[in-house]
């Protein structure tokens, strides 16, 4: 149900869908014109996103690296890193809800006002997801669909996000040095076997992705670890994008 409600209210797939029914008038789509193996690699990076998301890692991580920070601006600074660096592997948007707590829970400890520091930590995040295909979903459906090398690919975008890495230490240099209270975070908890089997997961789905292994059985196994895990981890997946990625390929 919830799976439904989130594909009906999506206005993107709503819109992409009538077009679709607007090429019935110029011809007939056909099955053959979807590009199923961008389809399929986008629903198996989700599958694997969710899984590491619902298991906690990134917070972790996350929490991990900035727990000891006790000023404003090395805090910032890396949490900048954090999402420009994380983002190539587990997608933008995952960085950035996984950092905005974070960043809002450091801005109550200081007078800081948490509206730049966000702006740095959004930009981190989309101008680091560019520079692989496991960025973002756009990139990945480009690195498919044109079929890329994985070298060309990131020869591609290497310069900008050099430049972009520079142009944030200089924005986070900016901010002005304050020392912040010991943060109190609550560290979620790790199942080390769980943990384990979705990052054999991942590096499987990572390497079906770059076509080294079969798509299908990277699809399979991703699924199935999901399952073992969790059978929410199947219902947090956004669909609705796929869809929307279905009618713009036909």
């Amino acid at each position: 149900m919830k799976i439904i409600k989130s594909i009906v209210s999506d206005k993107l797939l709503v819109i992409s869908f009538l077009v679709t029914l607007l090429t019935f008038f110029v011809g007939r789509p056909q099955g053959k014109d979807i590009d199923w193996q961008t389809i399929g690699s986008l629903f198996m990076l989700m599958v694997v996103v969710q899984t590491l998301q619902f298991l906690g890692i990134f917070k972790y991580l996350a929490f991990s690296l900035t727990k000891k920070v006790h000023d404003t601006r090395l805090l910032i600074g890396v949490i900048v890193l954090i999402a420009f660096f994380s983002s190539m592997l587990v997608t933008n948007d995952v960085g950035i809800i996984t950092l905005i707590p974070l960043l809002a829970l450091s801005s109550s400890k200081t007078a800081i006002d948490p509206i730049f520091p966000v702006i740095l930590l959004c930009l981190a995040a989309n101008l680091g997801s560019l520079l692989t295909p496991m960025g973002n979903l756009q990139n990945l459906f480009l690195f498919i669909h044109y079929n890329l090398t994985i070298k060309k690919f990131l020869l591609m975008g290497l310069p900008l996000s050099l430049v972009s890495l520079l142009f944030l230490e200089i924005m986070c240099g900016t901010i002005k040095p304050q020392k912040i209270q010991s943060l109190t975070i609550t560290m979620p908890d790790l199942n080390k076997k769980q943990l384990v089997l979705a990052l054999g997961g991942a590096l499987f789905a990572l390497l079906s992705i770059l076509k080294f292994v079969s798509l299908l059985w990277g699809i399979l196994i991703s699924v199935g670890i999901a399952c073992l895990i969790s059978r929410k981890i199947l219902q947090s997946v956004d669909y609705s994008i796929l869809l929307t990625f279905i009618f713009c390929c036909d």
